[in-house]
């Protein structure tokens, strides 16, 4: 048997740069589908929202229903923006 210890490395130094950007590239690729399954979240509960509120009740003060509308009108945009995100370029 082999009386050294396997060698394992564990700090940055003793990594490789090959390493290194293998790790880098990881960490941005769970970043990347940590912020697209936000965005997903996102979109699936502002939709149910969206849909909720698309009454007219006379009894909402104007001031708020015009905040409401440029809130539901703010959603839009940005679901309008994740979901043109998908489409293939040129689209």
């Amino acid at each position: 048997m082999d009386d050294q210890p396997d060698h394992n490395p564990t700090t940055d130094e003793e990594l490789s740069e090959a390493d290194i950007e293998a790790q880098e590239a990881d960490d941005n690729l769970k970043e990347a589908a940590a912020i697209e399954a936000n965005n997903r979240h996102w979109l699936e509960k502002v939709t149910a929202v969206i849909n909720l509120v698309g009454y007219t009740d006379p009894m909402i003060d104007q001031d708020v229903r015009g905040a409401i509308d440029r809130t539901i009108i703010l959603a839009c945009e940005r679901a309008n923006r994740l979901l043109t995100s998908d489409l293939p370029a040129g689209r």
